[in-house]
């Protein structure tokens, strides 16, 4: 029995990571990505976002003063990120030579009143075979995330946007 339950966990192991073999350096990306908001650094956004949306911001620089500006609005609206969170990489999709795949994520927000939570995805995006990602917020909603990049996979599948939940 207990031979039998060590086996079927590795069964597991070793479909979770068939499924996505990037998993963890996706993972590690992504919450590099999504920790830099709460902690204020704006310079490691860029690193992590797709180049079409920096270039559409105007360049690295130019992106940094823009969520340095909307932060510190934020803040006198008494609004600030209080943590980001990342799941678990959907199966990836090669487009190309590009790797694609769905990031779930999960921001928190402290408003005046109440605390939130925010659920949506990223679409995480490779051309080095895995090393590096990049990866683009699906929030504004897929009809714009497509129009700035038409190459993303049909094969992904897209979590409906969700409203944010009030935490206790």
């Amino acid at each position: 029995m207990k031979y039998t339950l060590i086996l079927f966990l590795l069964f597991l192991a070793a479909i979770s990571y068939a499924q996505n073999p990037y998993a963890a350096v996706i993972r590690q990306q992504a919450t590099e990505l999504a920790e830099a908001l709460p902690r204020g650094q704006y310079q490691k956004v860029p690193l992590y976002t797709h180049p079409k949306i920096v270039g559409l911001m105007g360049g690295p620089a130019k992106m940094v003063a823009r969520m340095t500006e909307q932060t510190t609005t934020m803040k006198q609206q008494g609004i600030r990120f209080v943590s980001a969170s990342i799941g678990q990489p959907s199966a990836v999709v090669t487009v190309g030579k590009e790797l694609q795949c769905v990031v779930p994520q999960t921001v928190v927000l402290q408003m005046p009143q109440q605390r939130i939570a925010q659920r949506s995805s990223l679409i995480a995006f490779s051309e080095d075979g895995g090393k590096r990602w990049v990866f683009i917020d699906t929030q504004p909603g897929m009809e714009k995330v497509r129009l700035v990049l038409p190459t993303i996979s049909s094969k992904l599948i897209i979590p409906a946007r969700q409203e944010p939940q009030v935490l206790k």
